[in-house]
């Protein structure tokens, strides 16, 4: 199953690189976004646990990106830009200056909700499963 997933992600990057080259309209400079996109979509397969990782990625995707739109003279693009970078460097600062707290690679920073030790994952079995056979047991007497 891990191998179908893995070839389904390297087809999605080929196509995206495949239809950015027949597409590209611009040159030299039409590469930048595929360059970009073939960075950060590599990047998000590589390193989906890593918060920073993802981040750094992000940021340097919009660092492409804002090249791109300044070369092309969209100047609210590139505005957008600086604002992605400057927030998203922020970011990556304020997660290596802080010294304390979970770190940048928890679940919880990834957005998944962390079970308490205290606490055991639901289950098959749980009480969900035996309120389910209880609920069958007594429609079936009736």
């Amino acid at each position: 199953k891990r191998i179908k997933y893995k070839a389904v992600e390297w087809a999605l990057v080929v196509l995206g690189v495949a239809l950015g080259t027949v597409f590209n309209n611009r040159g030299l400079v039409g590469w930048l976004p595929i360059v970009a996109n073939l960075e950060y979509s590599i990047a998000v397969f590589k390193f989906r646990e890593s918060a920073k990782g993802l981040k750094a990625a992000f940021l340097i995707n919009a660092v492409m990106y804002f090249a791109f739109n300044l070369i092309i003279l969209n100047y609210v693009g590139a505005a957008a830009n600086v604002i992605v970078i400057v927030t998203t460097g922020i970011s990556l600062a304020k997660k290596a200056s802080s010294k304390k707290g979970p770190s940048e690679d928890s679940p919880a920073e990834n957005g998944s909700a962390a079970v308490p030790a205290s606490q055991d994952p639901p289950t098959e079995e749980g009480p969900v499963a035996e309120d389910a056979s209880a609920a069958e047991g007594k429609s079936g007497s009736g």
